[in-house]
C-alpha cells in the first residue's frame, strides 16, 4: 500500500522538476502513476495541491505550504539514512552532476573512469551546462561552476583559481596595429556573456561598444578569435596549446583581470550523502595535485 511519505515524495519531485513527465522519469514511474500519486495525496488531505492546465501547473496555497514543510524533512531523512550507512557500506547510487561542456570535457570526463573504478556502485550521470537553479529543480547532486558565484544560498567548495587573459591572433594584431597603448574599446571585441556580467570592465578595461560577437560558449569564442574576428577574454587552461604555438598572443597585459575560481556547488543539506562527499573529495584532490594544468608556463 502506498504510504503518505511516498506520495509526498512524488509531489515534491513534481514541484522540483516543474513537470509530471520529468518527475516520472526521475522516479522511474509512468506519468499516469505520478498523477495517481498526486490525486491520492489530494484526496487524503481533502485539498487541491496543484492547479493543472494542459501544459503546466501552479501550486495552490495548500500545495505551497506542504512543499515548504516537507521538502526540508525529506532532505534530512535522506541525509540521515545515508549517514547511518556511512562506514558500513560502499558509496552507491546515482550521482548527477553538471558542468560547462568545455570544462567537463577537458578535466572531468578524463577522470571519470578512474573514479567509477574506485567506486563501482556509484552511477555517474553527467549533464552539460545546467544553471544553478537546475541544481534544485533537476535534483542534481553537484554543479561545477567557473567564476564568481552569486549569493544563492547554496553550499560550495572552492577547488582552484585559474587565470584569464585577453588574446588575439598575430594577424589581428598586425591588421589593427594593436599595442599596449591601443584603446581596447576601439577594437572589435568577442564577448563572453558569462564573464562580462561578473567582471567590472570599468575597473579593468573600458567597456567596449563594438562587440562583434557574443556567446556563452568559450569554444565559440575561441573559434571566432582564431578566425581573426576580434580579441577576446579566455581562460588560460582552454588556450594553452594556442598560446604555445603562438596562434594566440596575450594583449593588454598591463590590464590584468583577476583570477577566476572553480567551485563545486551542492544543495544546502545538513548531511551530504556519502556518494557526494567522495565525489567532491576526489575532484578536490585532483585539482590540488594538478593546479599547473590551469596555468600557462
Amino acid at each position: 500500500m502506498l504510504t503518505s511519505v511516498e506520495k509526498i515524495n512524488t509531489f515534491i519531485y513534481v514541484v522540483d522538476t516543474g513537470s509530471f513527465t520529468r518527475a516520472a522519469a526521475r522516479l522511474n514511474l509512468s506519468k499516469s502513476v505520478v498523477s495517481l500519486h498526486i490525486k491520492a495525496l489530494e484526496s487524503e488531505l481533502s485539498t487541491t495541491l496543484l492547479h493543472r492546465t494542459t501544459r503546466q501547473f501552479t501550486l495552490t496555497e495548500s500545495g505551497q505550504a506542504l512543499y515548504q514543510q516537507f521538502k526540508p524533512l525529506l532532505q534530512q531523512f535522506d541525509s540521515a539514512m545515508d549517514a547511518v550507512r556511512t562506514g558500513t557500506a560502499q558509496p552507491q547510487g546515482p550521482l548527477s552532476f553538471s558542468a560547462a561542456a568545455e570544462f567537463g570535457g577537458q578535466f572531468l570526463l578524463p577522470q571519470l573512469p578512474a573514479f567509477t573504478e574506485r567506486y563501482p556502485l556509484i552511477r555517474a550521470d553527467y549533464r552539460v551546462d545546467h544553471s544553478l537553479s537546475d541544481l534544485i529543480a533537476l535534483k542534481l547532486d553537484v554543479v561545477f561552476r567557473l567564476g564568481t558565484l552569486s549569493d544563492s544560498g547554496l553550499r560550495f567548495r572552492k577547488l582552484a583559481d585559474f587565470p584569464v587573459c585577453y588574446v588575439a591572433t598575430p594577424a589581428f594584431i598586425r591588421q589593427h596595429r594593436v599595442t599596449e597603448s591601443s584603446d581596447p574599446a576601439a577594437l572589435p571585441f568577442i564577448a563572453n556573456s558569462n564573464l562580462t556580467a561578473r567582471i567590472s570592465w570599468r575597473q579593468h578595461l573600458p567597456a567596449p561598444d563594438n562587440r562583434v560577437f557574443i556567446s556563452n560558449s568559450i569554444q565559440a569564442i575561441r573559434t571566432m578569435t582564431l578566425a581573426h574576428q576580434g580579441y577576446s577574454l579566455l581562460p588560460v587552461w582552454y588556450i594553452r596549446e594556442q598560446l604555445t604555438e603562438e596562434k594566440l598572443v596575450p594583449v593588454f597585459t598591463r590590464q590584468p583581470v583577476p583570477d577566476q575560481s572553480i567551485n563545486m556547488v551542492f544543495p544546502p543539506a545538513a548531511h551530504l550523502p556519502q556518494k557526494v562527499r567522495v565525489f567532491i573529495d576526489y575532484f578536490a584532490r585532483f585539482f590540488a595535485d594538478n593546479a599547473a594544468l590551469l596555468r600557462y608556463p
